[in-house]
């Protein structure tokens, strides 16, 4: 038993054998109808977190991925840590999460994926026994798209041997016709050792040990970042460097054989995935929460093969339209620097 929270969804989660699914969804189902939230238990928890949050803030090549997200989206929640901060958290009571709960746990925002070795008539018939009488809806927000900012850069000083360090820009969300040519785009440019920043900053240049980049895609909205970590000497070339690259797949896009390979690697990545029944069952659940049904993997490889050079090309010279601009976060020995924001 254990659970996660995302920035759009939290999941209560088991893994268990299949004579002990009816046990699993009992547990489950008890777990999110009947939590007491004493006092005790909620006190003891929040120490947990706020430790949690101590590690985290000790870890710069974590916690530069958080400040990075708050800078570029400071008024919207993709811009908030999904932990939260020791402020709120310290703050937070017993009465507060029964009231969370009573608003957002309504029957309206349950989804229950079972992947494996089980008999859909049966889970059915457990779902109904245990959840079939739970009241309400969801409390929902609107969906608004964020306002992103550009051209800060945020130094966080620390007495660190090496720069961590974030460059990137708003982008598309899993809502958006562009996901697939952005996951191509992430590919070719920073997904792998292949890619065009592993090769030019570590085994080209020797900038550093990890680079790379990622495209984070949520129903409202979403970024993409390169991210990296090197010596404060060369933390300046590096960034140019980066710079560099993205201006390049900018003006000239990617080749017939890039895109081969970035294809057939986001192939191997989307089949191999399935062998894992928690990666299926993930897959399943986000793809009722984003879309309202289940995508066959079918489809999602289909529209994958479809994506075209010049589909990379446009999207890469929207994205990447001024990498000179784009918000860059770093944590290192660094001069304390807030360059005032532009919202676009």
């Amino acid at each position: 038993l254990n659970a996660f929270t995302d920035k759009e969804y939290t999941c209560y989660y088991a893994r268990v054998l299949a004579e002990d699914v009816p046990l699993a969804l009992d547990l489950l189902s008890d777990m999110y109808r009947s939590s007491r939230f004493d006092a005790e238990e909620v006190a003891r928890e929040q120490k947990v977190v706020l430790e949690e949050i101590k590690e985290r803030d000790d870890a710069p090549d974590d916690l530069v991925h958080d400040l990075f997200a708050e800078t570029l989206y400071p008024d919207h929640p993709l811009g908030r840590a999904v932990i939260g901060t020791a402020e709120t958290v310290a703050a937070l009571t017993p009465g507060d999460l029964r009231g969370y709960m009573a608003r957002s746990y309504g029957a309206g925002a349950v989804i229950v994926t079972v992947s494996g070795n089980c008999d859909h008539a049966q889970v059915t018939q457990l779902v109904q026994k245990h959840l079939g009488d739970l009241g309400g809806g969801a409390e929902t927000a609107p969906v608004s798209r964020p306002v992103a900012t550009t051209g800060i850069v945020s130094n966080l000083v620390r007495p660190t041997e090496q720069v961590n360090f974030v460059l990137g820009t708003s982008a598309f969300g899993v809502l958006d016709e562009e996901r697939y040519a952005l996951s191509v785009l992430n590919t070719v440019l920073g997904d792998s050792m292949g890619s065009r920043l592993f090769q030019e900053i570590r085994e080209k240049r020797g900038l550093g040990y990890t680079i790379g980049s990622y495209a984070n895609m949520h129903r409202e909205g979403g970024y993409f970042a390169v991210y990296g970590g090197t010596s404060p000497d060369t933390y300046a070339e590096c960034l140019e460097t980066v710079r560099a690259e993205l201006a390049k797949i900018r003006d000239t896009g990617v080749s017939d054989a890039e895109l081969a390979r970035a294809r057939a690697q986001a192939r191997s990545g989307l089949v191999m995935k399935q062998e894992s029944m928690s990666a299926r069952m993930s897959r399943i659940g986000a793809s009722e929460i984003y879309y309202g049904r289940v995508v066959p993997l079918t489809e999602s490889l289909q529209r994958m093969d479809a994506v075209t050079p010049d589909e990379v090309l446009a999207l890469a010279r929207t994205v990447f339209a001024a990498p000179e601009t784009m918000n860059v976060t770093a944590i290192g020995p660094l001069k304390k620097r807030r360059v005032a924001k532009k919202s676009v």
